[in-house]
């Protein structure tokens, strides 16, 4: 049987695997180098993604389900077990929102398989397919910048990723861009030239990716993230290193699609120099540039509207001033009152006596007090 393609190669729904603990629910997709499955952990009662080490050049046993080589050599199949081992055990030690998760590790039928999170969503490349071929610039660089986050943490560890796409790259239903696929990961030395295996895809890997030996560093890299990135705003990917090594031009992003914006068209450009040396320095400093670029190309935001003014109240209007009211002092007006009624009751008992000389006309005048509260009174004939 041909290990190079084939339904018959995955295994069927209810294989159980590590002891029984994963169960196989279905095949979630087949690449000429693993299988990956969806699979229920019947230990913790959760769904995982579960990656199965099956490469070109081998082929399954249908009653044993063993992995077994065919145009490979014994040897080389364990060379490649042993180095799909040491990629789940990269990944289960970075631990970031934006990597994919590694829950265990585990050797049987023959291969190796590893056990991730499951991610629901979909690969940017099928995200592009399902949306017309290009995504808004606003969209398509958030993604990136959340990518170059994990892309850091993964440089300070000392090892590169490789083979950054947008097939390797799974946006969450819920908006979070998570870097996946780790194989061709390797440690690096900075400024140090070394052997590599050549492991890369055409339109997205840089131009020392090429070669047996060259000097790699978090540089090659970012030729991958402006690769793709010139592939979601375009629609097109750029043209590989290898055809612009021999002299033809890559036209700038905003040719392509005229609603790329200067800046981030600039930014994207400067990923893909072709020499190391004038890229950005580092995926930080690139991924600072780009956002720099695409908050200029946002139209500014308009100044607030001037409060419309409000008519001033009206000034309260002064009190009509009040006659003030005159206090009475009871002691003032009782005194005098019955000093009058004193008088009064002298001059009638006069009267009564028969007093002849009181009986011709008299005036008889009040004067007022002096202010000692009595009343002066005098009779004039």
């Amino acid at each position: 049987m041909s290990g190079t393609s084939g339904a018959s190669l995955a295994l069927p729904h209810g294989v159980r695997l590590n002891n029984g603990r994963y169960r196989i629910e279905k095949t979630l997709g087949q690449g000429g180098f693993a299988i990956t499955y969806l699979a229920h952990d019947t230990a913790l009662n959760r769904l995982v993604a579960v990656k199965e080490l099956l490469p070109d050049g081998c082929y399954r046993d249908p009653h044993t389900y063993t992995v077994q080589p065919q145009r490979l050599t014994p040897d080389e199949l364990h060379y490649i077990r042993q180095r799909f081992i040491e990629e789940a055990q990269l990944l289960a030690n970075l631990r970031h929102p934006n990597i994919v998760q590694v829950h265990d590790v585990f050797e049987q039928h023959g291969t190796a398989y590893f056990v991730m999170e499951y991610l629901q969503g979909r690969t940017l490349a099928h995200l592009l397919q399902a949306r017309g071929g290009v995504l808004p610039e606003g969209e398509a660089v958030g993604y990136l910048l959340q990518v170059c986050e994990a892309l850091e943490m993964v440089h300070q560890r000392g090892y590169l990723h490789r083979d950054l796409k947008p097939s390797n790259i799974i946006i969450t239903d819920d908006g979070r861009a998570v870097l996946i696929d780790f194989g061709a990961a390797r440690a690096y030395t900075p400024n140090q030239t070394r052997a590599y295996t050549v492991v890369l895809t055409p339109n997205y890997a840089a131009p020392e990716q090429y070669s047996l030996t060259a000097r790699l560093d978090a540089r090659t890299d970012l030729y991958g993230l402006g690769a793709t990135l010139y592939h979601l705003v375009t629609g097109v990917p750029p043209l590989p290193a290898s055809e612009r090594a021999t002299g033809l031009a890559l036209p700038a992003p905003r040719q392509v699609e005229p609603r790329v914006s200067v800046g981030v068209s600039e930014a994207i450009m400067q990923a893909l120099e072709l020499s190391p040396a004038n890229r950005p320095a580092s995926v930080g400093a690139w991924a600072d540039a780009l956002k720099r670029a695409f908050a200029s190309a946002q139209p500014a935001a308009p100044p607030p509207s001037p409060a419309t003014p409000q008519p001033a109240a009206p000034s309260p209007s002064p009190a009509t001033p009040q006659p003030a009211t005159p206090k009475v002092s009871g002691r003032n007006f009782t005194v005098p009152l019955l000093a009058g009624v004193a008088l009064l009751f002298v001059v009638c008992l006069l009267s009564c006596l028969g007093l002849g000389e009181l009986s011709q006309s008299r005036e008889i005048t009040l004067s007022p007090s002096d202010g000692s509260g009595a009343i002066n009174a005098s009779i004039q004939r």
